[in-house]
């Protein structure tokens, strides 16, 4: 399946560099359109396809996730492979790690 943000790791870098020392999921959302609205674009109109194309059945309602959860999930991967940049607050607030002075 093609992905549906090519270098996602980089362009979530580049977002929580500009973001505060705490930040909550909408603030990284925000930030993430205005740095990159072409790939936050491109979810969009693939969460509004697959909301018209998808057979609503008991067991799956839809296909993709709203552009919004699919940057939660994108940003939890980065946390799950990057632990030293971000740390999960509670329920949708992180906080930037400031990396620590080697010994």
């Amino acid at each position: 399946m093609k992905k549906m943000i090519n270098n996602k790791d980089e362009k979530i870098t580049k977002v929580l560099k500009k973001m505060k020392e705490k930040f909550s999921l909408p603030d990284f959302v925000e930030e993430f359109k205005k740095n990159n609205p072409k790939d936050y674009d491109k979810l969009n109109k693939r969460f509004l396809s697959d909301e018209k194309n998808v057979r609503i059945t008991n067991w799956k309602k839809q296909a993709m996730p709203t552009p919004e959860i699919y940057l939660l999930h994108a940003l939890k991967d980065y946390i799950r492979a990057n632990p030293e940049s971000v740390e999960k607050l509670s329920e949708n607030n992180f906080k930037k790690i400031a990396k620590k002075p080697s010994s």
